[in-house]
């Protein structure tokens, strides 16, 4: 349901479908490693970063052995650099609020 989601642009759906699939009582990220995937393969990098939000909040709730924490907080610093808009316009409140979760996750790095 959540790559059909993608693919007709609902994403409050495809929000939904991930949190229910990061609700789950099992301990398995593929599924939520596949979304990650496809939402990257669709060129959507929002949904990418809920995706990889997801699989990071599971990693520390749960402790994750399979996950690679560093490669998968560098791909989320490297996808939030990018959606970060022009500095010589000045920071809009979404930046500010990019930034805030850049420092968290260099924190947590």
């Amino acid at each position: 349901m959540y790559k059909i989601a993608l693919r007709v642009e609902d994403f409050d759906f495809a929000a939904e479908c991930l949190q229910i699939m990061g609700s789950s009582s099992t301990n398995d990220t593929m599924l939520l490693y596949a979304c990650v995937l496809d939402a990257q393969q669709m060129g959507n990098r929002s949904q990418t970063l809920v995706a990889l939000q997801l699989v990071l909040e599971k990693h520390s709730n749960e402790g994750v052995s399979k996950v690679n924490l560093p490669s998968l907080v560098r791909l989320t610093i490297s996808l939030l650099c990018s959606t970060l808009g022009d500095p010589r316009k000045g920071l809009s409140l979404e930046d500010v609020e990019t930034v805030e979760r850049l420092c968290e996750l260099f924190e947590r790095g």
